[in-house]
Parts: structure tokens; sequence; C-alpha cells
């Protein structure tokens, strides 16, 4: 079973007007977005769900997302122009920002204080 994978954009020029980022999320129902406003070198997350997937969108500045499970590692730096990422349930997710930026995150779930899991060994 895949436990991440970075998501597909569409973007457009819309010549001196600026840019537009197109998202289309097949098979993703989103029930809960949260915005996640970081300081540079600010850390998050360091947690991991037993049931929501989530999709992180790096709308302003850049941050790394360091992913985990049982004993593989994984890094991903996302900054405004970075494809989305997606993460199943089940990886432990570090969030660390490289510069002030905001960091949007999209979940298939509602929020569940039960569905968090917080110590690296119970995943």
């Amino acid at each position: 079973m895949k436990k991440f994978k970075q998501l597909d954009f569409i973007r457009i020029n819309q010549k001196n007007r600026g840019d537009l980022q197109i998202y289309n999320f097949n098979q993703y129902s989103v029930k809960r977005i949260f915005n996640i406003y970081g300081k540079k070198h600010e850390n998050r997350g360091n947690h991991a769900h037993k049931e929501t997937s989530q999709i992180f969108i790096c709308l302003k500045g850049e941050v790394k997302i360091s992913l985990s499970v049982k004993n593989k590692n994984m890094n991903f730096n996302l900054n405004q122009f970075s494809k989305p990422l997606l993460v199943y349930p089940k990886v432990w997710i570090s969030i660390t920002f490289k510069k002030i930026g905001i960091l949007s995150v999209l979940c298939d779930k509602k929020y569940i204080k039960s569905d968090y899991i917080y110590d690296f060994k119970d995943i």
C-alpha cells in the first residue's frame, strides 16, 4: 500500500495578472481544511493519524515535510510552486518551516482527537 504521493496541478500563466494554480482532487473528499502559519525554523506536526489522509499545499514560504514509516524516511521540500503532497494514514509527519510561511492542510476526515498517534512506536 502506498503511504504518500505527490499530486499534479495545472498552472496557467495569466500574463500580467499572475498565475492561476488549479488543484483537482479525484476520489478525495475534503472534510476539513486548516492553515498553519509558521515562523522560520518552527517545527510542527510530530504525529501520525490512524485513519485520516492529508494533502499538504504550501501557500507561502518554504517547508520541509519529513515522513517516516517504521525504518524508512523521506523528506519533501515544498514551496508555493510545488506539487501538493498526499499522505495516507499511519505515516509519521514532521514539518519544519524553512522560511516564514503558510501551509494549507486538507483532510478527508473531520477532527477526532482519538485519531492522532503521538508516539512513533505506536504506528
